[in-house]
């Protein structure tokens, strides 16, 4: 939130009333020889606006400085039927869609922002900290299995669980749908449990779409088991409205009011979905294989880019390339990043 201090300062010249008594000042005649002053030049002063940081996870500048000098919160939000419209996406710098059984969940990434209404919580899966390792994230989830959650502790800086009053349930939703949190709170438990506060260096290479991309106005992302998202190019607002199932897809702020769910800039990873198999006595559940190379897409600006993905470990950025094999940037902006299994893939006009 941005605060402006406006300062005035006024001077006032107070004359005499009636019946104010006064005071006359005696006449001091001076015999100094009269001199004339060199008429005065009044040059022109230049000041140069240092231009504002930038955030490592999005591009966009950032007024706080200080708040790029701490960790990755990192929230895994639910997007069951029950569970929407969602809480607190729109406050994110970035979102990460990915698949699970027969849907997608978010994950909220949140470094120089916060939210203190955020949800619905629900539990992490083994791609979650394979994608969060290299941005240093404390993760928050609403439970999961044990063999899982050993997982992610190794891929993540901290993982927090539902732990009050940092997660909450609210009225009007019935559990497991109910669990919001606040990134603050999140942020203090952090501190107290002394999981690392170091920033997270930059996630892609920022820079403006270029004049040659192709046009596309509307992706389609196919995440398997017929469920289809879809983003159209609104050339006013300049940015993406996601739609699912042929509708606007919706936010909820903590007023109760809507709101549309939108993007500046579109990352999409294609990658292989496999069955991650548990322990014996233990649930296997889907992942996505995102270390190694495959193909990926930028949308922005009403255009598109088309090259790879590629990654050595899960410690490493997902480095994006051409198909010249040079750098492919991805424009500032409020970010979506969906990871589409390559059995399915995406189509675009």
């Amino acid at each position: 939130m941005r605060r402006f201090l406006l300062l005035s300062v006024l001077i006032c010249v107070a004359c005499a009333g009636s019946g104010a008594e006064t005071t006359t000042l005696p006449t001091v005649t001076s015999t100094a020889p009269t001199t004339t002053e060199a008429p005065t030049t009044t040059e022109a002063v230049t000041t140069t606006t240092e231009p504002l940081p930038t955030s490592p996870i999005n591009g966009l500048p950032v007024e706080d400085v200080e708040a790029l000098e701490r960790r990755v919160i990192a929230v895994k939000i639910d997007n069951h039927p029950n569970a929407r419209p969602q809480s607190g996406l729109d406050l994110a710098e970035a979102v990460i869609e990915v698949p699970v059984e027969g849907l997608t969940r978010f994950i909220a990434l949140f470094h120089s922002t916060d939210a203190e209404f955020l949800g619905p919580v629900r539990s992490g899966r083994p791609s979650d900290g394979r994608l969060l390792n290299p941005l240093n994230a404390t993760m928050a989830i609403s439970g999961g299995q044990d063999w899982v959650i050993a997982g992610l502790r190794a891929e993540v800086e901290g993982i927090i669980g539902e732990l009050r009053p940092a997660m909450f349930r609210i009225d009007g939703r019935r559990a497991p749908h109910d669990l919001y949190t606040s990134t603050e709170a999140l942020r203090e438990i952090a501190d107290e449990r002394d999981y690392s506060n170091q920033p997270p260096t930059a996630w892609y290479v920022f820079d403006d779409m270029p004049r040659s991309a192709e046009r596309a106005s509307q992706v389609v992302m196919n995440f398997g088991n017929s469920f289809l998202v879809t983003w159209e190019y609104n050339p006013v607002a300049r940015n993406y409205a996601r739609l699912y199932g042929g509708s606007p897809s919706q936010g909820l702020d903590p007023d109760g009011e809507s709101y549309e769910i939108t993007a500046d800039s579109l990352v999409v990873i294609i990658a292989r979905r496999y069955t991650e198999q548990a322990p014996a006595g233990q649930t296997s559940v889907p992942a996505m294989d995102t270390v190694g190379t495959g193909t990926a897409y930028v949308f922005s600006q009403g255009g598109v880019l088309e090259g790879t993905w590629a990654r050595e470990s899960s410690e490493d950025h997902l480095i994006l390339s051409d198909l010249n094999g040079d750098d492919m940037a991805v424009p500032s902006g409020y970010l979506w990043i969906s990871i589409v299994p390559e059995q399915n893939g995406i189509s675009f006009e």
